[in-house]
C-alpha cells in the first residue's frame, strides 16, 4: 500500500494506492483499518480509515451498520 497527502486546488488530498495483495485480502472479505499508529504520517491525525469492498452500495450500506451510531451520517451517490 501507498499513502500518500496532495493538496489539489486547494484541497487538500489523502491518496491510497492498494498493491494487488491489498484487494486480494479485501476481496476476501478483509477490510483494512488504517490509522496513524498502523500506517504513520500519512494519515491525518485524530483519523481512523476503513476499506472495504463488497457486491454494491446496498451490500455495504449494510457492512457498516456495526460501525455507525446515531449521529453516523452514510452516502450513497444518488447516481447509484
Amino acid at each position: 500500500m501507498i499513502i500518500a497527502r496532495a493538496t489539489e486546488e486547494g484541497d487538500e488530498m489523502l491518496i491510497l494506492g492498494l498493491s494487488e495483495e491489498n484487494v486480494k485480502r479485501l476481496k476476501g472479505g478483509k477490510p483494512m483499518y488504517l490509522t496513524r499508529k498502523t500506517h504513520g504520517d500519512g494519515i491525518p491525525a485524530g483519523w481512523r480509515i476503513m476499506i472495504f469492498t463488497g457486491k454494491d452500495e446496498r451490500t455495504m450500506a449494510e457492512m457498516v451498520k456495526p460501525f455507525c451510531g446515531p449521529e453516523t451520517k452514510t452516502h450513497i451517490d444518488p447516481r447509484l
